[in-house]
């Protein structure tokens, strides 16, 4: 096998293949836990405001009156 079939056949489909088995999957891999994250932080923030926002109400003041 000569220098030049290795560089023009053999290096690109390397190339390809740690793309497409490593980095691609490694990409979406990091998106779905951010966005599992971002989720699961948003639901953890959502009742703590729910709670803030139902303290000041008068429904609630009468309520426990």
């Amino acid at each position: 096998m000569s220098l030049e079939l290795f560089f023009n056949v053999i290096v690109p489909y390397f190339f390809m293949f740690f793309v497409l088995f490593i980095c691609v999957p490694m990409v979406v891999l990091g998106l779905a836990k951010a966005g599992y994250e971002a989720l699961h932080k948003r639901k953890q923030s959502q009742p703590e405001k729910q709670q803030k926002t139902s303290e000041g109400t008068s429904f609630n003041n009468l309520k426990h009156s």
